[in-house]
């Protein structure tokens, strides 16, 4: 009997793996620390979009703090930039949802609103979700979590079908 282990992308990529194409990966000649990583998966079971993602962060704060309209936007279109890259599936529609934001990190619980906020926006552009607003979204949490890895944060988008 062959044993098989089946890893996740973020193994590969910690074990110097790169993706050249969506699931295809190749070893790289020279392993670089992974800083930023998205992975979105689409569950099977509960229909949930779960994105993992580490050593990046926005706060509310980084928002508000900004003297000047554009400082806001370069901020918010880097985000949208960062998310997007990672959309390129054909996520299924959602009508109604919940968000649950899971992190372990130094912000504030209500400073982590902004990664949720980014995430629905992309989802809405993309046709996931057809809009952010309480007739779709039926909640949201946001959740500490110290046994997580630090810095590290996990949004799950639930479809209440």
């Amino acid at each position: 009997m062959v044993k098989v282990k089946i890893l996740s992308a973020e193994d590969l990529k910690l074990r110097g793996m790169e993706e050249v194409k969506p699931g295809v990966y190749q070893k790289i000649k020279k392993v670089v620390p992974l800083v930023n990583y998205l992975l979105p998966e689409l569950s099977e079971q509960k229909q949930e979009l779960i994105f993992r993602w580490a050593d990046k962060h926005v706060s509310l704060n980084d928002i508000y703090s900004s003297k000047h309209w554009t400082s806001r936007d370069k901020i918010v279109k880097e985000w949208h930039k960062f998310f997007k890259s990672y959309l390129t599936l054909p996520y299924p529609r959602f009508n109604k949802y919940k968000v649950e934001l899971m992190y372990n990190s130094k912000l504030d619980v209500s400073n982590t609103i902004m990664h949720v906020k980014m995430v629905e926006d992309m989802l809405q552009i993309v046709g996931v979700i057809p809009n952010d607003t309480k007739e779709f979204c039926r909640g949201i949490s946001l959740v500490p979590n110290e046994e997580m890895k630090k810095f590290s944060y996990k949004i799950t988008v639930t479809n209440l079908i």
